[in-house]
């Protein structure tokens, strides 16, 4: 299992608990968060730790197109998926976006539907 999470949830005592389960987890981290660097991989990912729990970082430019518009970010991400060869940080980033993806439709459709309730008053 693989866990998916935004930076709301990437406290180093949450990721610990997730990673405790056994899941794996690829999760973004805040942008003031500045992971030491311990290994630098060939994609351009880097080991360092969070606490006491290894992990992968790298940072990507992601844009989401939505009816309110286009947003473009660079995200921190991690994972406790260490192997870079096996799981490139590039594969990793794309499964990141569907993940956004998926929760900006969710907030497009209650944002509709808020503004479709609120005309109806």
């Amino acid at each position: 299992m693989i866990v998916l999470l935004d930076r709301d949830f990437a406290s180093n005592a949450f990721l610990k608990a997730v990673a405790c389960t056994g899941a794996v987890f690829l999760a973004r981290l805040s942008a003031a968060r500045k992971p030491p660097v311990l290994h630098r991989f060939d994609d351009g990912s880097f080991l360092s730790r969070l606490g006491r729990l290894e992990v992968r970082n790298f940072e990507c430019e992601i844009t989401i197109a939505t009816t309110r518009g286009r947003n473009t970010g660079v995200y921190r991400l991690a994972t406790t998926l260490l192997d870079a060869r096996q799981y490139p940080a590039f594969e990793l980033v794309k499964l990141y976006y569907e993940r956004w993806a998926v929760d900006s439709a969710f907030f497009t459709i209650k944002y509709d539907e808020r503004t479709a309730a609120a005309l109806a008053t």
